[in-house]
């Protein structure tokens, strides 16, 4: 192999196809050339050498006169050697920016059988910002419906990192938001305007009374839930999780369309089951059982600080 081939073909590892450095490697050679001497001088089919120059103009790797006939200049090789690396960084940032979200998602895939559950990631959440900045963020990430099922107390704290405008920003969008929350005239009253504004956005969105309200939980689209296990003050130590589990999702989601229903009037329903009876009727056996000794062992993980944030 000639040296002139072989520092040719070096210029294939910048992204250029051997054709094209042929041409780039002649312009340099012999300067300013038209089509017709470009086919002549590197016995390239004219067709082929204004597809080739086309590609090298769009590279930067060559630049046009235009005239009678047009003719074509090789840029200088620094300057040209610099674009097609800058050409390369910026592939390569676009793939890290995207790296994460293929592997969450490849991840996802590894292992599924069919008829097999899928457990998903549990996270357990002990530091207030965490927990308002994942809340946020699942309301601003929302793209078809958020369900909620809020106590007034926590509905409170929630104003005072303005998570009502991320509530009403995703209701603008054309994001369904639903709620179940224990605000009436003789409690938290206060907070009744923001429930009639937020219903107002979008005819869709409705918030039902319940008279107690047991437990705080927020699912984004069906794909993702956070969970708040405190009664009371949401501010004492109550264990709070975020998961993507599509059982225990799913669950919850059947939870609250069994609450849902009951609030709205339906008779069927008069007679709820408690929440430990539910997750029964929901989960198979196993399912459950496998699921609630997940979250036992990450719950007992968070305790040596595995997934617990200060």
């Amino acid at each position: 192999m000639s040296e002139r081939l072989d520092r040719s073909n070096a210029l294939t590892d910048y992204g250029l196809t051997p054709l094209e450095a042929k041409v780039y490697v002649g312009l340099i050679e012999h300067g300013k050339l038209s089509a017709n001497q470009i086919a002549k001088t590197m016995r390239i089919a004219r067709p082929e050498v204004y597809r080739i120059v086309r590609e090298l103009v769009k590279k930067g790797c060559v630049t046009e006169h235009f005239g009678r006939p047009m003719l074509f200049e090789a840029i200088p090789p620094d300057e040209m050697l610099e674009r097609l690396t800058e050409q390369f960084q910026e592939k390569i940032d676009t793939l890290r920016q995207k790296q994460q979200e293929l592997s969450d998602w490849l991840t996802s895939k590894m292992g599924k059988q069919e008829g097999e559950p899928t457990l998903g990631r549990f996270q357990i959440v002990r530091n207030p910002k965490i927990r308002w900045a994942k809340l946020s963020e699942m309301f601003s990430s929302a793209n078809e419906e958020v369900l909620f099922v809020s106590s007034g107390l926590q509905i409170l704290q929630g104003l005072k990192v303005g998570l009502e405008e991320e509530a009403f920003k995703a209701a603008g969008r054309g994001v369904r938001v639903r709620g179940i929350t224990d605000v009436d005239q003789s409690n938290h009253s206060n907070l009744l305007p923001l429930i009639r504004k937020l219903q107002e956005i979008n005819s869709l969105n409705e918030v039902r009374y319940s008279k107690q309200i047991a437990f705080n939980y927020v699912i984004r689209d069906g794909e993702e839930l956070f969970f708040n296990a405190g009664i009371g003050d949401i501010e004492d130590e109550s264990w709070e999780m975020q998961t993507d589990s599509p059982i225990v999702v799913n669950a919850m989601i059947s939870l609250f369309e069994h609450l849902w229903h009951y609030l709205g009037g339906d008779t069927a329903l008069r007679n709820p089951n408690v929440f430990a009876e539910r997750l029964k009727a929901i989960f198979k056996e196993e399912s459950a059982e496998t699921i609630m000794k997940h979250i036992q062992n990450t719950l007992e993980k968070s305790q040596k600080n595995f997934l617990q944030t200060d």
